[in-house]
């Protein structure tokens, strides 16, 4: 098995979804290869507690990675746990994100920057095991030489490492948002050196009939947008379509999102939203023809790896799998980056499976999917069994046949964070209608995502949708009945 992930990509940001401007053959070869789910989403829109579910099959309240800075309990039984326990190697290049980046420099704390700053020699030489992954290569951060590859290339490339900073850009800053053009040369990149390594990886198992488990994961397109040269200038920003931004009808919205337009909102963390209201429509189309370009060398990585497995040819019996931790707002509905703002551009994801004879090809699955659903999917197209807690259902059925009438009619998604106000939101998302829900009797969000796709017209207060409020607001407590947490199992009776 083969899964890709990229970091921050939006579900609409490919050639296959219909997107008009932006170049993605390669994940567009997958989609006619195999099945593109059309309506997958994250179960919490943050990086650490999103991959944690996707790698335990579990809900965050369940595998307690509320989010970012709160290391993934060893306890927790990954599908790297079991499928190297079922007779697999298993392997990761580049951003795994399972302990915090900014964690103090304790041993097993193996993704802190500080750690690999005190200990850069014994961490190169250190490649697992790790959350159940026999050998790994960690790229950390973003535009940001971290990890196994801030190794490679402190001893490689020493004279690369200024290149990083923003002062070195190809051209002088706009003063975009955290926007550049990258003077550091695309072989020296992160996506080039995660590819070059899941590429030598994979010849390597040519050799051997053991099955094999490989994770590339590149950090891109996650902000900053600065992209290498020749992707810095693949889009022109006049070409890029602008998002649909509202930045009206705040009172209808719950109260921190007018704290956030009026810059009241306090940042005590790495993953709060940025208030782009009153920024150029140049700046705009600067960041969004940026980040473009670096889902068009994540794209382009991606295609070299394609390559490569059909040159091994491990190609014909083997699983791959895309999909992206969460999406990026980019300036919908007058916000970038992510947040407590649970809009379908950030919570909806990328997700492309491919399986000659397991899955169809040139399909699109339209029913709800979500991160937890993958874990077992996985184990249950390659023949393995799952072990007690993995909470999602399995896809397997479905994508081999199209119909998808036992599949539940809703995704949930949860946000949780240590900001001023603290926010605990559960989020239902059902084939029409999504509710977002605060737990305050003054404010939520509900929008019927059929008459009002870009989430204008908050119903929340709405005395027509009362009934509607209700009915969603039971089947959300009903969802969040059903999903609570099965571990420890129960071993006897008394």
């Amino acid at each position: 098995m083969l899964l890709f992930m990229a970091d921050q990509m939006r579900a609409d940001c490919l050639g296959a979804a219909g997107h008009p401007v932006i170049q993605t053959p390669n994940l567009d070869r997958l989609a006619r290869e195999g099945t593109l789910c059309s309506r997958a989403y994250v179960q919490n829109p943050i990086c650490m507690p999103s991959r944690a579910t996707l790698f335990t099959g579990r809900y965050p309240r369940s595998h307690r990675v509320r989010t970012n800075g709160v290391p993934l309990p060893t306890s927790e039984v990954t599908v790297a746990d079991v499928l190297t326990g079922a007779g697999y190697h298993t392997a990761s290049f580049g951003k795994l994100h399972f302990t915090p980046t900014g964690a103090p420099p304790e041993p097993h704390l193996k993704e802190s920057n500080q750690l690999w700053r005190d200990h850069p020699e014994e961490l190169a030489a250190w490649h697992g095991p790790y959350y159940g992954l026999k050998h790994v290569e960690l790229s950390s951060g973003h535009n940001f030489p971290g990890g196994h590859y801030g190794a490679w290339l402190r001893r490689e490339h020493p004279a690369a490492l200024p290149l990083f900073k923003q002062d070195a850009a190809l051209r002088p800053p706009t003063g975009a948002h955290g926007s550049w053009k990258s003077a550091l040369p695309v072989e020296l990149h992160a996506s080039t050196w995660i590819t070059d390594r899941t590429i030598e990886y994979l010849q390597s198992r040519t050799s051997t009939e053991e099955p094999f488990f490989a994770v590339c994961s590149f950090p891109d397109p996650h902000h900053p947008f600065a992209p290498p040269a020749p992707y810095a200038e693949l889009y022109d920003p006049a070409d890029v379509p602008l998002p649909h931004s509202r930045g009206e009808e705040l009172d209808s919205l719950p109260p921190h999102f007018r704290q956030h337009f009026r810059g009241g909102w306090t940042r005590r963390g790495p993953v709060e939203a940025e208030r782009p209201e009153g920024l150029p429509e140049a700046h705009l189309r600067e960041i969004i023809a940026h980040y473009y370009g670096m889902i068009s060398l994540v794209d382009h990585s991606i295609g070299r790896v394609l390559d490569a497995l059909d040159r091994t040819g491990l190609a014909e019996n083997t699983l791959v799998l895309f999909t992206s931790d969460h999406g990026e707002l980019l300036g919908d509905h007058g916000l970038l980056l992510k947040g407590p703002f649970l809009y379908e551009g950030l919570v909806r994801i990328p997700l492309l499976w491919r399986l000659p004879g397991r899955v169809r090809a040139d399909a699109t699955m339209d029913q709800l999917a979500g991160h937890v659903d993958v874990m077992q999917t996985v184990l249950d197209l390659v023949g393995v069994e799952a072990p007690a807690g993995v909470q999602g259902q399995s896809l397997a059925g479905t994508l081999q046949t199209g119909d998808g009438s036992g599949l539940r009619p809703w995704v949930l998604t949860e946000y949780h964070t240590g900001y001023d106000p603290d926010l605990g939101l559960k989020q239902l998302r059902t084939d029409r209608y999504r509710l977002t829900y605060y737990g305050h009797p003054h404010f939520g969000e509900l929008f019927d995502l059929q008459a009002d796709p870009h989430e204008e017209r908050n119903l929340f207060h709405d005395p027509a949708s009362a009934g509607l409020r209700h009915q969603l607001t039971t089947m959300l407590l009903d969802a969040l009945i059903a999903t609570e947490d099965p571990l420890p199992p129960q071993i006897s009776f008394a």
